[in-house]
């Protein structure tokens, strides 16, 4: 649950940065479950609440700079915008690493 508000954060704080002050509801939708992707791979670990609230904000931000810089980009070259889930992939291995790396 901590990463899932730390993915909302993350992405709230992303599109203030990326946006110029205005938050955009399509960056923080197609971020919120960042968070939950990235602490659900490493479920099998014990993840202190600090550490998933990190993982969740880290995963959120990355996720709604993502979709804000490389869709319009994308756009252009693919017609099913099904990279969301690669990058969501990505987010999942890089919770992986920061939990292997705090610690227990």
């Amino acid at each position: 649950v901590l990463a899932l508000v730390g993915s909302c954060i993350g992405a709230y704080l992303a599109s203030k940065w990326s946006r110029g002050l205005k938050f955009d509801m399509v960056d923080v939708q197609n971020a919120t479950l960042a968070g939950g992707v990235a602490v659900g791979s490493s479920a099998d670990l014990v993840i202190e609440p600090g550490t998933a609230l990190m993982i969740g904000t880290l995963a959120g931000f990355v996720s709604a700079v993502c979709f804000r810089f490389l869709t319009p980009w994308l756009a252009k070259r693919y017609v099913c915008l099904i990279w969301m889930l690669i990058c969501l992939l990505g987010c999942e291995e890089m919770g992986n690493a920061i939990a292997l790396l705090s610690p227990a």
